[in-house]
């Protein structure tokens, strides 16, 4: 069972700021998550199992996500990610 994600203190939650242009869309939708859910970032970064500044470095672009690592921080927000066919393959 999943320990649950600890709130953010109001003077300390998480702002969306500023995204590098090459910000992955789903490193924007992990973000839009953490922040309207009004999580700690340290909470959701310990519960996937990476350092909070790793969070920081993928807004910024400094670092590029794993796959395994988008896969974990996904799953401790309650998602999942997965593969599906294009409609328009070639």
């Amino acid at each position: 069972m999943m320990k649950a994600l600890k709130q953010a203190k109001p003077k300390r939650a998480p702002q969306m700021g500023e995204f590098s242009n090459h910000s992955h869309p789903l490193v924007k939708f992990i973000w839009s998550e953490i922040i309207d859910r009004k999580l700690e970032l340290s909470s959701v970064a310990n519960a996937a199992g990476i350092d909070r500044s790793t969070l920081h470095k993928w807004r910024k672009s400094l670092k590029g996500p794993y796959l395994m690592q988008l896969d974990e921080v996904l799953q401790v927000l309650g998602y999942e990610l997965s593969v599906t066919e294009r409609a328009d393959k070639n």
